[in-house]
C-alpha cells in the first residue's frame, strides 16, 4: 500500500508504544492519513509473536518505506523526564504537536489480588497509569504553548479548531472488573477518569482528551488468550460481534478522535470492543446436561462456561471435550485451596439450596459464578432464598 489519505495533512503525533500491536497500527493509521509520526517504545524493533505484517520492519521504518515521514524516539513511559524529552523531540524534530496517543500499556497476566506481588503492582501502574498521566501532561504544556486564540466568539466550529488532541488508550478493564486482573483493572479505570477529569480543566483552552477501551485483540499481548481454544470460545461467546476485535479497529477509532470531525467530543470514554462490555452479565445458555435436574452455569473471565450438577455425592462438570470431571478439579488448577471432601461433597438430598451454598462458596473463593436456576421442579418461595445480590433469579418451573 502507499500512504495517500490526506484527512491529517500537516498534523505531528506522538505515539507511545508504537513497535507493536495496537500502537503500531495506531502509528501507520496516523501516518497514511499523512500525520508525520514520532515512534516511542523501549526499542523499534517489534515482538515477533504480535499478529501484524512485516514484522521484521521497525514501525518509523516501515512508515518512511510506505512514503510517509517518521522518527524513532526511545521512551520510558514510567520515567516522566524521558516523556518530557519526548514531547520536546517531536516538537523541535517537526515544529510542534498536534496530537498524542498515549498507548504504552503492560498486562502481567492472570492473578488475584493476594497473588500479585507489590512490584507488579507498582510496575503496572507506573506504566499503565504514570505513563498516561505524564504524556497527557507534558503534551498539554506544549498544547498551550504552540496555541493561538479563537478567531472570533461566534461560536463557529471553524473559529474554534482544537489546539491539540489526546487519546489514551484505556481498556474495558477501566470500566469493568475482570477476573484476576486487580491492577490492571484499577490502571485502566485510573486512566479513565485522568481522561474525564483533564477534559474538565481543558476544554476551555480548545485541548480535547478522549479515551478508547478496547476489548479482546489479536495482538502480542493477548496471544495467549487467542490462540487457547478455551479461552478464545469463552472470549466469543460473551462478545456480541460475530468475531473478536483486532488492532485496526483501534487504529479506525484513533484516526477519528484525531481528527477535526471530532472537535466537539472530549471527555469521551470510547468502548471499542464488539459489544463486550454492553453483554457483560451473565448468560445462561440453556444446554441440558443429561441427566441433571438442578444446575448452574459457572462462569469467569478466562474459563469456558460448564454446566455443573451433581453426581455420587461430589460436584462434576463436562470440559470442552465432554469428558466429566470433578469441579475440584478447577479449583486446583486455578490455586484455590480447599479441601474437596469438605466443600464439593454433601451428603443426602440434593436440591436448590445446596446448589446455591455451593455457589456461595465458590463466589467466596474469587470465583466468578451465576447461578442458572435451570429446574425441573418448581421453587418454592425464591424470596427465601439466600441468593448473593446481583445474581439472575430467573426459573423455568
Amino acid at each position: 500500500m502507499s500512504l495517500t489519505a490526506k484527512t491529517l495533512a500537516g498534523k505531528i503525533a506522538v505515539v507511545t508504544g508504537a513497535s507493536s500491536g495496537n500502537g503500531r497500527a495506531i502509528a501507520l493509521a496516523l501516518a497514511k492519513a499523512s500525520s508525520k509520526v514520532v515512534c516511542s517504545d523501549l526499542q523499534p524493533e517489534a515482538r515477533q509473536e504480535g499478529y501484524e505484517k512485516d514484522l521484521a520492519i521497525p514501525t518509523h521504518e516501515l512508515i518512511k518505506k510506505l512514503g510517509g515521514e517518521s522518527i524513532f524516539q526511545r521512551c520510558d513511559v514510567s520515567n516522566s523526564s524521558q516523556i518530557q524529552e519526548l514531547v520536546s523531540k517531536a516538537s523541535h524534530a517537526f515544529g510542534r504537536l498536534d496530537i498524542m496517543v498515549n498507548n504504552a500499556g503492560i498486562f502481567i497476566g492472570l492473578k488475584s489480588i493476594l497473588e500479585e506481588t507489590d512490584q507488579d503492582f507498582d510496575r503496572t501502574m507506573s506504566i499503565n497509569t504514570r505513563g498516561t498521566y505524564f504524556g497527557c501532561k507534558y503534551a498539554i504544556k506544549q498544547f498551550l504553548l504552540q496555541s493561538e486564540p479563537a478567531t472570533d466568539s461566534s461560536g463557529d466550529a471553524q473559529s474554534h479548531p482544537a489546539v491539540g488532541k489526546i487519546i489514551n488508550i484505556a481498556s474495558m478493564g477501566g470500566l469493568i472488573g475482570l477476573a484476576r486482573e486487580p491492577s490492571y483493572c484499577a490502571s485502566k479505570g485510573a486512566v479513565v477518569n485522568l481522561t474525564r477529569q483533564l477534559a474538565v480543566d481543558f476544554g476551555p483552552s480548545r485541548i480535547n482528551v478522549n479515551a478508547l477501551c478496547p476489548g479482546f485483540l489479536a495482538t502480542a499481548m493477548v496471544r495467549p488468550f487467542i490462540e487457547d481454544k478455551a479461552l478464545n470460545k469463552s472470549l466469543h461467546d460473551a462478545t456480541p460481534w460475530p468475531r473478536l476485535g483486532s488492532a485496526k479497529d483501534v487504529s479506525d477509532a484513533v484516526l477519528f478522535l484525531a481528527s477535526s470531525q471530532s472537535d466537539w467530543v472530549t471527555g469521551s470514554i470510547m468502548t471499542v470492543d464488539g459489544g463486550f462490555t454492553s453483554n457483560f452479565c451473565v448468560r445462561s445458555t440453556r444446554i441440558p446436561f443429561e441427566g441433571a435436574a438442578d444446575s448452574f452455569l459457572y462462569k469467569g473471565v478466562g474459563w469456558s462456561s460448564v454446566i455443573v450438577e451433581e453426581r455420587d455425592n461430589s460436584v462434576v462438570y463436562k470440559d470442552n471435550e465432554g469428558v466429566v470431571k470433578p469441579l475440584e478439579n478447577i479449583l486446583v488448577e486455578d490455586g484455590v485451596n480447599f479441601t474437596p471432601e469438605r466443600v464439593w461433597t454433601v451428603e443426602g438430598d440434593y436440591g436448590i439450596d445446596y446448589n446455591i451454598q455451593l455457589a456461595k462458596r465458590a463466589w467466596n473463593a474469587g470465583l466468578q459464578l451465576g447461578l442458572n436456576l435451570h429446574f425441573s421442579h418448581t421453587l418454592t418461595n425464591p424470596e427465601q432464598q439466600d441468593i448473593p445480590s446481583g445474581w439472575p433469579t430467573d426459573t423455568d418451573g
